[in-house]
Order: C-alpha cells, then sequence, then structure tokens
C-alpha cells in the first residue's frame, strides 16, 4: 500500500525499528474501515501503552512530536508547516483518486486483483490468500460502497491525478529539487514520492515488487 511505504520510508529515515504485520486487504475493508473514516491499514501499535495510532498522516504527526526536534527529524518539521500540510493534504486526495481509478477498472480481473492484494507474497499467510478467492465478491463490494466508485467518479479520479501532477510539476518549474523549496528534503517529498509511485511505476518502487505483481 504506498500510504505504508510513506510511514516505512520515514521510519527508515530515522533509522527506527518497527515490526511489520503481513496482510492481505481483509483487514482494510472492514465494514468499520468506511463507517469510522480512517483507514486500518498503516497503523502504528506503541509497545507497552495499548496504544494504535491509524492513518499515515497522524502517524507522521506523532513522529514529528518525538522527534521533529532533532537534527536527523528536522524533515518532519520544516519551517513552513503550513504549505507542508497543505501539500499532504493535496497528494492524500489523489491517492484516493488513485485507489478509485484502478480500482474501477483492476477489480474486473479477480486473478489479478488478489495477486495485487497480496497473493504473491510469501510473508501472508495462506490461511488469507484462501480466504480472499472465496469472498473476493464481497471485498469488491465494500471497495466500491465505500470509495463510491462509478464510472463518473472514476473519470474524476483520473482528472484528479492529472491536476495533481500538473500542479507539482508547477512547483518544481522554477528549478528547485525539493517541494517546499529547501535544501534538504522533507516529509512532504517522501509523502508524495510514496504516493505518486503507483502512477509513475518505477522500477525500483516498493522494492522492486510493484511492477512484478501488477504489469501493464
Amino acid at each position: 500500500a504506498h500510504w505504508i511505504l510513506n510511514v516505512a520510508s520515514v521510519f527508515r529515515r530515522k533509522k527506527l525499528a518497527a515490526q511489520k504485520q503481513p496482510l492481505m486487504i481483509l483487514q482494510g475493508i472492514a465494514p468499520s474501515h468506511f463507517t469510522e473514516k480512517v483507514r486500518s491499514v498503516p497503523r502504528l501499535c506503541i509497545p507497552g501503552a495499548n496504544t494504535y495510532i491509524g492513518d499515515s498522516s497522524e502517524i507522521l504527526r506523532y513522529l514529528c512530536g518525538l522527534y521533529g526536534h532533532t537534527e536527523r527529524g528536522k524533515f518532519l518539521r520544516p519551517d513552513d508547516m503550513v504549505r507542508a500540510l497543505e501539500l499532504e493534504m493535496l497528494f492524500n486526495k489523489m491517492a484516493v483518486s488513485f485507489q478509485i481509478y484502478v480500482y474501477y477498472y483492476r477489480t474486473r480481473d479477480r486473478d489479478a486483483t488478489i495477486k495485487f492484494w497480496g497473493e504473491a507474497e510469501p510473508s501472508v499467510p495462506q490461511w488469507q490468500k484462501l480466504v480472499m478467492k472465496a469472498v473476493y465478491p464481497l471485498c469488491k463490494g465494500f471497495i466500491f460502497n465505500g470509495l463510491r466508485i462509478t464510472p463518473a467518479s472514476a473519470q474524476s479520479a483520473f482528472e484528479n491525478i492529472e491536476k495533481t501532477f500538473a500542479e507539482v510539476e508547477s512547483i518544481l518549474s522554477d528549478g528547485r529539487t525539493h517541494l517546499l523549496g529547501t535544501d534538504q528534503f522533507t516529509f512532504v517529498d517522501i509523502v508524495w514520492a510514496s504516493l505518486a509511485g503507483p502512477a509513475v511505476r518505477h522500477a525500483n518502487y516498493g522494492g522492486g515488487r510493484l511492477t512484478k505483481v501488477w504489469p501493464l
């Protein structure tokens, strides 16, 4: 998931230890996923505190509070935080648009979709792979209902993706190498690279796994 990669990239930057739990999309499309208006993945579990933080943006705010004052954590607290949060919100909306557009077309092929959801990952428990095949129509229904996917919304999503890429291109047109015009990258650059990655389909995105499980 592009939101998971967003958080994972920050953890790697800070050299923080984290244990990932391999899951297919089963938990991500539970009814509460939509009724509570929060994403169930990624979800950060804080050991010993019995605390969970969901949604990548909220996780980044938590990490900013912990490490933003440190030298290596400066990228989490840029000087222009208002603009940073504006861009983060813009990119998050684009990522949802990408989900809508891809699911509208991709889920027509059940086997390809299940593979994309994690069937090809050795770390995913076998029982999840078996269950996913049995409940695929239900999963697809939850997704289409939760994201309100229709032919019209898919077209609107595509237009929003194009608009967002055009805005980023405009931002970078002055020659800057980072979105906020800083000398070093900030969390905004990580968010953009993570959430725009599936659309660009760089060969190394997600460690190179994306293009293997999702060929054009």
